[in-house]
């Protein structure tokens, strides 16, 4: 029987679901959102550095599976799914299918990306949203475009980069200005800061969140909210920052140790001192997708003659880059900000690999696969047949 993509995706819901829970306990930047999700349904306003959507999955959650490990992370297990499906129709446009299930299954089980959509995180929801906007993009359905890129910035801000990605390749591709050209970008500009500001007002008028450090005492409008935003990522600074931020060792081999978002052992319940097995998230380990951004000067040697190389390449070239102008200009990154461009280094490189002949990609990409789900094994959160 063939591999397929139901396969994967069925694949990737059992353990996914088998992961929900492990922990029982809030995990890395859990203890900020999953408290914002309650206050989302209490009504209270928290946690506003980032827009309310992404957290507003983990609040669905909660009022329909209660304030328990399926209510945090289901909603987001979903997702992770639901990102894999629509990632793998994307790159089916570009790649052809069997080489989109390649892609897939590299984006499926690199740690970062796997991690980040298994936990009440926001990125998972930030970039479903990109992809979609993505795929109606393709589809030359601009305004559902505009839509979800407002949709994916709701999530986390994040969603600007990918606006930046998709307005820089449609300028490269349309220089020549017409006057429908201009009626069509300026409703498309409607929808999406509409799309973007609106629900914020909303959120700012129902809420009325209290704040300092922006020159008003309560934050009324989307504006200001905005404001306060950019100021509290203004204040992360560098000081006692971990040397593995640095953006340079993000894609060097070995230059990064393995990041715990989670650790512990886990022992008998009644005290004695036989251990069951642990349990460790590695959010950031050896990210062997990441990597493949060094094929980024072929794919770039593509984009000349190949839209969707093109598209790829400024992908890349702004989820990356971009980083190493925040740690120049003093402000905090993190490895796992590389999320984003995932899915475009799982496509590029698959992309790049369509230069060479079949049988010796097909060695390449195998070998490659390989060694990517022995290190996920290797770093599998869950491990002791005790806690099975």
């Amino acid at each position: 029987m063939k591999f397929r993509i139901w396969h994967l995706l069925a694949v990737l819901s059992a353990i996914k679901t088998f992961l929900i829970f492990y922990p029982k306990d809030l995990v890395f930047d859990e203890y900020y959102y999953i408290p914002a999700a309650r206050d989302l349904i209490a009504g209270v306003a928290s946690n506003l550095e980032h827009p309310f959507l992404g957290k507003a999955f983990a609040s669905l959650g909660i009022v329909c599976f209660g304030d328990n490990v399926i209510g945090w992370r289901l909603p987001y297990v979903l997702i992770g799914i639901a990102i894999v499906y629509v990632f793998y129709r994307l790159a089916s446009e570009m790649v052809g299918e069997g080489m989109a299930l390649y892609s897939s299954v590299l984006l499926s089980f690199d740690q970062t990306f796997f991690v980040h959509t298994n936990l009440a995180l926001l990125e998972g929801p930030c970039l479903l949203f990109a992809l979609l906007a993505f795929r109606f993009y393709r589809a030359e359905r601009y305004y559902l475009t505009a839509l979800f890129l407002g949709l994916s910035f709701l999530c986390k801000e994040w969603g600007i980069v990918f606006a930046l990605i998709l307005a820089l390749y449609h300028l490269t591709l349309n220089r020549k200005i017409t006057r429908a050209g201009v009626k069509k970008a300026s409703i498309f500009l409607l929808i999406l800061v509409s799309t973007m500001l609106l629900p914020l007002w909303a959120y700012d008028l129902a809420y009325r969140p209290s704040v300092e450090g922006v020159g008003v005492e309560t934050i009324s409008n989307p504006l200001e909210h905005l404001r306060y935003m950019l100021e509290y990522a203004r204040s992360l600074g560098k000081e006692g920052a971990d040397e593995y931020n640095q953006p340079w060792r993000w894609i060097v081999p070995m230059a990064m140790d393995p990041w715990i978002y989670y650790g512990a052992e886990v022992v008998e319940e009644d005290g004695a001192s036989r251990v069951l097995g642990s349990i460790y998230w590695y959010g950031v380990t050896v990210p062997i997708l990441w990597y493949t951004i060094w094929a980024l000067p072929l794919l770039a040697y593509r984009a000349r003659r190949d839209r969707d190389a093109l598209l790829l390449t400024y992908w890349i070239g702004l989820s990356w880059p971009v980083w190493f102008l925040a740690d120049r200009l003093g402000r905090i990154v993190y490895p796992f900000y590389m999320f984003n461009a995932t899915p475009a280094l799982a496509l590029g490189f698959v992309k790049v690999t369509e230069m060479l002949n079949p049988d010796v990609r097909d060695v390449l990409m195998s070998f490659l696969l390989g060694f990517e789900l022995t290190l996920f094994a290797y770093y599998f959160p869950v491990k002791g047949f005790g806690l099975l």
